[in-house]
Order: C-alpha cells, then sequence, then structure tokens
C-alpha cells in the first residue's frame, strides 16, 4: 500500500518568532490565510504494513531511545520514564521544514545517513498509518494538532504536508491572549492522553513571538495477557540507588508464576510480559547487583535488544515486581542530550529552518517533554508529550526474576520492532 502521511508522534512543538525577514513573496497580513506558496519541502510515503527490510532501516531509532534513556538517567535522581519515539519523531517533524548542516545534524542524531533522511520520514509515515490500535484489551491512540500565531503565514506546502501527512488539524489563534492559547493546548492535550499529563505549557511561557504550536500526544493502555493476582501482591523491601549509595525502600510488589519468555546472562536477567493481543510487549532488563544499572545502559543497543528477543527462551519463571507509577519532566536535559549526540546548529540562530514560514527563519529554543506509566497487576497506562521551541533569528525448574532493585523497562511493538517507551524504576 503506498499512501502519503506522516507519523504523528507525541509531541508538542512551538514556533516562535520576532518581526523579521524574509517575507519578499509574501502578502502584508495574514487575514486569516496562514498559507502562502514557497518552502521546499518533500512528503514522506507510507508503506504498511512496513516491509522487512523497512523494519531493519528504522532499528537506528532504537539505538536513539536507548542513547537517550542512558542521557537522562545520568542527570537524574530517581526513576524515569519518556518516550525517545515521541521525540524523534517530534525531530522529523522539525526537519521537514529544515536543510543543510542543520537537518544532517538531526538526521545523523537518531542514526540515519543525511542522504537517508527520506528513510527516516518514510519510516515514520509508515508507523503513524498502522500503529493505531483500538479494542478492548489494549488502545494505542495517537494525536496531532498545529496551532499558528495569526500575525505568521506557514508555507503553503509545509501546512498541506502538516494536514494531510501529519494528521493535524491547523488552526489560527491571536497568541497575544497567552491565557487562551495555553488554555487551549492543554485542553487538547489532556483530551488526547486521557487525562495522563493535564498540561503541556504555562501562561507565561507563550509570548506574540511565537509563530506555531505543534501538539502530539500519544496514549497506551494495554491489559497483561497473564495479570498478577492481586491477592499475592504484598510489601516489600526494595533496593534504591541514591548518590552512589544503596538504600531498602518498602514497594508494594506483584507475583506472578507463568511460562514467559526469559534469559539470564552473566550480567543480568530479561523477562518479557505481553499485552494482550501480543503485538506490544514490555520487557524488564535486571542487573544482578543492584549497582549495576549504570554498566547495563551503557551496553545497550539495538543489536543487544534483539539479540535478547532472539536468546529468550519459554521457561517458567516466578516473577517479582513492583506495582509502580512514574511521572518526569524533562527540559534543559532534552537539549544537552541531543547537543552531546552532535545537533549542535538547531539550537543556535545558524538553524536553518527555512521552509516553514515565509515571515521569519527559525531555531529550536525550547524542548520539553512530560511523560507518565502506572503499571498495575491488570495492566499498564503510560501517556507522553513533547514541547519544542523555536525562536527567529536576530530449565525444567522455575527461573526466579526478583525485581527488587534498579531496572530498566521498555514498551515495544513487536510488528515493527520498535520501542514506544523506556524507563528506569527507581523504586
Amino acid at each position: 500500500m503506498n499512501k502519503r502521511l506522516m507519523l504523528l508522534a507525541l509531541a508538542c512543538f512551538v514556533l516562535s518568532a520576532s518581526q523579521s525577514s524574509c517575507s519578499s513573496d509574501s502578502e502584508e497580513s495574514n487575514n486569516g490565510q496562514q498559507a502562502i506558496t514557497g518552502g521546499n519541502v518533500t512528503a514522506p510515503i507510507i508503506d504498511w504494513p512496513i516491509s522487512e527490510v523497512q523494519r531493519t532501516e528504522a532499528q537506528p531509532l532504537n539505538d536513539f531511545a536507548l542513547r537517550l534513556t542512558r542521557q537522562l538517567w545520568h542527570k537524574a535522581n530517581g526513576s524515569i520514564v519518556a518516550s525517545p519515539l515521541s521525540m524523534a519523531v517530534a525531530l522529523s517533524m522539525v526537519i521537514e521544514g529544515a536543510e543543510g548542516e542543520t537537518r544532517d545534524e538531526v538526521v545523523k542524531a537518531l542514526g540515519f545517513s543525511p542522504d537517508r533522511h527520506n528513510a527516516l520520514t518514510d519510516i515514520c509515515a509508515s508507523i503513524q498509518h498502522g500503529l493505531s490500535v483500538h479494542d478492548d484489551s489494549l488502545t494505542l491512540e495517537l494525536a496531532n494538532s498545529c496551532c499558528v500565531n495569526q500575525k505568521y503565514r506557514l508555507y503553503r506546502e509545509y501546512s498541506h504536508i502538516m494536514s494531510n501527512y501529519y494528521d493535524a488539524n491547523v488552526s489560527t489563534m491571536d497568541f497575544d491572549n497567552a491565557g487562551a492559547v495555553a488554555s487551549r493546548l492543554n485542553e487538547w492535550c489532556k483530551e488526547h492522553t486521557k487525562g495522563l499529563i493535564p498540561q503541556i505549557i504555562s501562561d507565561d511561557a507563550i509570548d506574540e513571538r511565537m509563530v506555531t504550536f505543534w501538539l502530539n500526544a500519544v496514549y497506551f493502555k494495554g491489559l497483561w495477557v497473564w495479570p498478577f493476582p492481586k491477592e499475592y501482591t504484598q510489601k516489600g523491601a526494595f533496593q534504591r540507588m541514591a548518590g552512589g549509595m544503596v538504600t531498602t525502600v518498602p514497594k508494594h510488589i506483584m507475583h506472578l508464576t507463568n511460562r514467559l519468555h526469559y534469559l539470564r546472562t552473566d550480567d543480568y536477567a530479561a523477562v518479557e510480559l505481553p499485552y494482550c493481543g501480543s503485538r506490544f510487549v514490555m520487557t524488564a532488563v535486571l542487573p544482578h547487583s543492584a549497582d549495576g544499572l549504570t554498566t547495563l545502559l551503557s551496553g545497550m543497543t539495538s543489536a543487544r535488544i534483539a539479540e535478547i528477543h532472539t536468546l529468550m527462551k519459554d521457561e517458567e519463571v516466578e516473577l517479582a515486581l513492583p506495582r509502580f507509577s512514574v511521572e518526569s519532566s524533562f527540559s534543559d536535559e532534552l537539549r544537552t542530550a541531543l547537543q552531546d549526540m552532535g545537533v549542535k546548529r538547531l539550537f543556535s540562530e545558524r538553524a536553518q529552518i527555512t521552509n516553514v514560514s515565509p515571515d521569519a527563519s527559525l531555531f529550536v529554543s525550547m524542548m520539553l517533554q512530560k511523560a507518565c506509566i502506572d503499571v498495575t497487576e491488570e495492566g499498564t497506562e503510560a501517556a507522553a508529550a513533547t514541547l519544542i521551541g523555536v525562536s527567529a533569528t536576530s530449565s525444567g525448574r522455575h527461573k526466579v526474576f526478583n525485581a527488587t532493585r534498579p531496572f530498566l523497562f521498555y514498551i515495544t511493538d513487536s510488528m515493527t520492532g520498535l520501542i514506544l517507551f523506556t524507563g528506569i524504576y527507581n523504586g
């Protein structure tokens, strides 16, 4: 199937601009017409179900997911949850309007060759087209919206991609009324994350220089194939790492004995928990020592994850897993992580985001992501939202998996092999 549509992903972008520049071919005012002919953009192509070649080509996104998780964990004081896929797709939306070194740096950070940036957007488009699922036991919803400052225009070609390939409802608002804009964006975010993320932006973060907000949201709720019996949940000791020291804290520990995909190596154990339908799974990777997570993360790559799942065997497992909820909010950590991956121009006035608006050249000045996850006896509920702000230039016996020390977890889509959410639980 060949159809053009862009992956919605989970994010909220902001393009902000001062009065300026490059409007020689533009009208004098918006007058409700936000689009004008111009710009240089190429729409992605959808193929769904994705081919085996695309599945292989998409694996760099898992490497990006693990690198980002590692960077965020290094700066965290406790448990974290994030959606690196959301960030990756959000960035792919940005580079639709970028060119030159700015685009190349982002594409390389996401693991792709600069001359293969179209492969990135094609993969994202294919994922968007087929990733959403709705049934009684599993829901995955993706949504997108584009809100434009009425003082500014988008290039018609870029607006067309937002509407037709990203499936975004492009609308205009008076950004002088910051309260009204924030209220609309937050209500949209609350609606599309089922109330899990009720606020993505505050009034004081909005001013008249901003050009566009792209809001993207992802919501996931899945029931386990094999629920944890509630009567077996009891308080137990969890070893938390803090400041290089191990402390013990009480946590509610869920228990389950069942046949599960399981692997044990010299360094860690891994177990796979499928959601109903078995397309989506949560994997927990547990180092053998409470202080082993940093070493584990340093060696985690997409190839290692593929190897884990290849080597797993169907075993009778006695599983102990904390019942947990984690909420995370990242801002400067995202910029720092991307800069460490080589993304420099995107955050400077040398950024070449020139194919979005005829009224301003843009650079990224702000990045945020909020994410949350709730893991219970019945299943998992998770959501995330990202905000990017851009300003103008001026064996026969039970195996034991006792997750009572810090561990890595991630939720994957077995059809594409891609990681949707990652996290560290640290008590």
